[in-house]
């Protein structure tokens, strides 16, 4: 009979020559673009609306191409910690994102910008700290390097904030003319699609097909979509993280159905100064995905899926989303029993703490 302790062995040894198979695809170059199909039976915006075929995706079956993806290696959100490549893992037809609990986290950035179009990506959550954000967001794509962009524009399509059981996810809007969010509750321990149409005429957010944001207001410059792990130390209970990433499709306004005139979650509350926490407190189960390419808590693996080059949204993007998000919204209902939605705005100005952006150099989550 095998001992446990030979057992644990062959365990870790299979575990290593995952990772080692996986970072060494990581790091190599494949064609720009991936064959992009439309999604089917997975409670999609782009299959709920008629969006066709994507005009641009990556379905992480191969290795990152730095024509494609800028990759974070830089100061963390706020200076805190670290975005390392180290930290972004490819496997299983996935790309995983893994935060430390010294700060050690992952994020990149799509090269691919568009002033109005579509978004949508497929993600999986774990519980692990509150301290740690994941976040998939647009940014412009000028932004960046420490700099706050010329419009303090950012759509964060999914947030997740000081909440270790990944039960409340987060929609931010960020115009000129303010702040506004809507929140649901969903178990985003499993699969849920997350995306978000832009135009001339307003915003509007779907989670798993169905409206949860709607407002009026719109960013109105090239954006980028950014996909992080963002570390807010003393904002929630220590430890790590992980956020696993099925796929990101880009699809031009003119590639199907548009909005419909579905009712939104905006509200007309005004938002509070209240910390918007999230559901859930206290410390739980750290527990990597099942299946993952690698455990590296106890230090990143060499290497990683690219080597940041200069250009498109710089080697820092730094930045970040308000750090106290606020509260106290009208709410909405959904005809889905299953998710709640509310919503709200802050018309605050970019100097009042608590009030529509925070002052930090940068103003966004895809800066810092």
């Amino acid at each position: 009979m095998m001992s446990r302790s030979h057992v644990r062995l062959a365990v870790l040894s299979a575990v290593a020559a995952l990772a080692v198979s996986s970072l060494t695809a990581a790091q190599g170059q494949v064609r720009s673009g991936e064959a992009c199909t439309s999604p089917t039976g997975q409670s999609t915006a782009a299959e709920a609306l008629g969006w066709g075929t994507p005009a641009w995706c990556a379905e992480f079956n191969g290795a990152l191409n730095s024509a494609d993806w800028v990759v974070y290696d830089s100061p963390g959100h706020a200076g805190n910690g670290r975005r390392s490549p180290g930290q972004l893992l490819q496997g299983n037809g996935a790309l995983y994102l893994y935060g430390r609990a010294d700060g050690t986290t992952a994020g990149l950035a799509s090269r691919h910008s568009q002033t109005y179009g579509r978004w949508e990506t497929r993600i999986r959550l774990y519980q692990g700290a509150g301290s740690y954000h994941p976040v998939a967001l647009l940014w412009p794509q000028e932004g960046g390097g420490n700099v706050k962009s010329a419009t303090g524009e950012e759509i964060d399509f999914l947030e997740v904030i000081n909440d270790p059981g990944r039960q409340r996810p987060n929609f931010f809007l960020h115009t000129p003319q303010g702040q506004e969010q809507a929140n649901a509750a969903v178990d985003m321990t499993a699969w849920h699609t997350y995306a978000v149409e832009n135009t001339a005429n307003g915003v509007v957010g779907y989670l798993d097909g169905k409206e949860w944001f709607r407002s009026a207001n719109a960013t109105h410059s090239p954006m980028s979509a950014c996909l992080q792990l963002d570390w807010f130390p003393g904002q929630g209970d220590s430890g790590d993280a992980w956020m696993e990433v099925d796929w990101l499709h880009i699809y031009s306004l003119n590639s199907g159905g548009g909005s419909g005139n579905g009712s939104g979650g905006s509200g007309n509350g005004s938002g509070g100064s209240g910390g918007g926490t999230g559901n859930g407190s206290g410390s739980t189960p750290n527990t990597p995905p099942n299946n993952a390419p690698a455990d590296n808590r106890n230090g990143a693996p060499n290497g990683g899926p690219g080597d940041n080059p200069n250009g498109g949204l710089g080697n820092d993007p730094n930045g970040g989303f308000n750090d106290a998000p606020n509260s106290g919204f009208d709410g909405s209902s959904n005809d889905d029993p299953g998710i709640g939605f509310s919503g709200g705005s802050d018309n605050g100005s970019d100097i009042d703490p608590g009030n529509g952006f925070d002052d930090f150099t940068g103003g966004s989550s895809g800066a810092g």
